[in-house]
This record gives C-alpha cells, structure tokens and sequence, in this order.
C-alpha cells in the first residue's frame, strides 16, 4: 500500500509478514532467497532505506470526495486524472446538468444537495444523445439502419462540450480534460489543467 505520504509500505507478505508496515530495504546481495529485510533487525553496513516516491495518475470516475475520511482527502490533494467531463467545466450545459442534479438527488445522511459524478455526466449525455437521434427519426426505432445513421449525424452539446460519432467506428468523439484534485471553497476538485480536443478511440 501508499501511506500518506506516497511511500511504499510492504503488508501481507506471507513468509515476510515481520514486514508489515515497515518501509521496504534490499539485503546486501540482492539476489538471495531473503530479498526483503527488516531494518529493525538488520545489522549489516547494506544500503539505507528505500522510501519510494511516486505520483499518480489514473483515468476514471474519481469526483466525488465528500464521503472521504479527511486523512484521505488530504492525500487525494494532487493526484491526476483523465476524463471527459469535470463539475468545474464552465459552459452552459455543464452549469445545467450540475444544477439540476442537485435538485433532484440529496444525501442521504446530510440531506445536502448531492453533487453529480463522471456517471451521472455520461447518463445525461447519453440521452442528449438519443434524443437528438430520436427526433431526427421522429421516434422511429424499428428501422435500425435509420437510427443507426440518426446516431452517426448527432452533435449534441454534454456536460464536457460537443458530441459527436465517428461513422467509421462509431465510438464517441469528444473532448478528454486532464483534472487534477485541488482544494477549493473548503473541500476538493477536479481542477481542469488541460484539454485534448476531440479525442477519437486511440486503437484506431
């Protein structure tokens, strides 16, 4: 596991378990049956103990905070991400979509308004989508080629900015912000650092 502070920290390691907690350390050859040793036991002139340090960066759905211990937020401060929506975006749509949400939906241990997710972003875009495809067929569904191509033509406006289809792969195209986890207003945000404009599917 990471402590709070990013360094490495050996548990559960069967035979090693005398290891837990304690920081990693390589014996002096470094190729025995023995690798791992603990330092407090160690007497030897080996090298120092090796704190690893290390920064993360994950794509995902990490938005909401608020249910955190306040140890874990702290350590959360920092950390990136990659996603195509974050509550901090400032367009019309996105202040919609966030509005809205909380008006609808409360925690259910404070009762608060409860912020929106990267899900929740992704349900309300999805069916901007279909229903921008839906109206364009007049509701028809039964001829799949029709809708199939309704959903080709679509460009909607989500909560990350325009949407559209590649026709070729029908995967979507849209933009991806790298976030980064910052404090403000007395709790934690996905801070937008940058943007990668219309992202088609990397595999292709």
């Amino acid at each position: 596991m990471i402590d709070s502070k990013g360094s490495v920290i050996v548990r559960g390691q069967g035979s090693h378990d005398r290891l837990s907690g304690a920081p990693v350390v390589p014996d002096r050859g470094g190729q025995g049956k023995d690798a791992l040793q603990d330092p407090h036991g160690y007497t030897g002139d080996g090298p120092a103990t090796v704190l690893l340090k290390i920064q993360l960066a994950l794509e995902g759905l990490v938005d909401r905070f608020d249910a955190l211990p306040y140890s874990t937020k702290q350590a959360a401060t920092g950390v990136t991400t990659a996603f195509p929506w974050s509550s901090e975006l400032d367009n019309t749509e996105n202040r919609t979509f966030v509005a809205e949400f909380k008006k609808a939906y409360t925690d259910d241990a404070t009762g608060q308004p409860l912020a929106p997710d990267g899900y929740a972003s992704e349900m309300w875009s999805a069916m901007r989508v279909l229903d921008a495809a839906l109206t364009a067929t007049k509701g028809e569904t039964k001829d799949a080629g029709r809708l199939v191509s309704a959903l080709e033509a679509v460009s909607v406006a989500g909560p990350g900015g325009t949407i559209t289809f590649d026709a070729s792969t029908h995967n979507v195209i849209q933009d991806e912000y790298v976030r980064e986890v910052r404090s403000s207003a007395g709790g934690l945000v996905n801070a937008v650092v940058d943007t990668i404009a219309s992202v088609k599917d990397p595999g292709r």
